[in-house]
């Protein structure tokens, strides 16, 4: 699993390597729990 920006161009890479975005997932429902040092999600 790699966490990353929202940009395109890192879409593109990582897709380029085969890697797969759960984005748009529908069939299997996809969650990922982060905690982050000062980080706040809310």
């Amino acid at each position: 699993m790699i966490l990353t920006d929202d940009e395109e161009r890192q879409r593109k890479f990582y897709e380029s390597l085969s890697y797969k975005s759960t984005k748009k997932l529908k069939k299997i429902p996809l969650n990922c729990f982060v905690k982050m040092k000062d980080i706040f999600l809310e």
